[in-house]
């Protein structure tokens, strides 16, 4: 287990050293706050309605820039020969991975979070959404962003390791 954390924390440290992941992931917030603000702003309503009902679509273009190059990274660099060599079962490689995927995908739905902190200032959460309710819809989408990652590998016909 600890070559699973040990893989994801590297993989992750390399993911934020990259311009690719500061793009994606500014892209995401974005368009996602976009949909915030047009719900805010032309149609006077401060609810998260708007955007949690296309998070779920930006999910199915941004998640796979996340996720796509981490092998062929590998095989890139030619780090690949050396993973295959290394005392380490293959299977923790591709989940190590996986998890540093997933904790990129969770480091941008963390900063998801300022429109519910501009309601909670703003707008009156008690008439539009509960708060209770935008926490539960914002575990969701963390829990959607999460398969969304890890469907991949459930996959059979997947190849995650092409040598």
């Amino acid at each position: 287990m600890s070559a699973i954390w040990t893989i994801a924390r590297k993989e992750y440290q390399l993911a934020m050293r990259s311009i690719t992941s500061y793009i994606v992931s500014v892209l995401f917030l974005v368009i996602s706050g976009s949909f915030f603000a047009t719900t805010v702003f032309k149609v006077g309503l401060a609810e998260m309605r708007g955007l949690y009902s296309f998070q779920h679509i930006l999910f199915v273009f941004f998640i796979p820039a996340i996720t796509m190059g981490s092998i062929a990274r590998e095989r890139s660099s030619g780090t690949i020969e050396l993973l295959s060599t290394l005392p380490i079962r293959l299977s923790h490689v591709i989940w190590g991975k996986i998890l540093s995927a997933f904790m990129q995908v969770f480091t941008m739905l963390i900063f998801n979070i300022i429109p519910f902190a501009i309601i909670g200032v703003l707008g009156q959460t008690s008439t539009t959404m509960p708060s209770s309710w935008a926490f539960s819809a914002y575990s969701w989408q963390e829990r959607l962003s999460s398969v969304s990652v890890f469907l991949p590998a459930a996959c059979p016909q997947t190849r995650f390791w092409p040598l």
